[in-house]
């Protein structure tokens, strides 16, 4: 599986809790139907706390 070389670092990987949300405990998304961003609980991480 390919990834990139910055979360092999361990201070970017100490720093961003979640590679998805990078810490911040949302994720957004366009809606195309709606034409609206839509956010929402990240998905991946349980620590982070929208």
């Amino acid at each position: 599986m390919w990834e990139h070389r910055v979360w092999r670092d361990p201070v970017i990987a100490a720093a961003l809790s979640c590679r998805y949300c990078l810490g911040s405990g949302e994720v957004a998304h366009v809606d195309d139907a709606a034409r609206a961003v839509v956010t929402v609980a990240c998905p991946v991480c349980s620590t982070c706390t929208a």
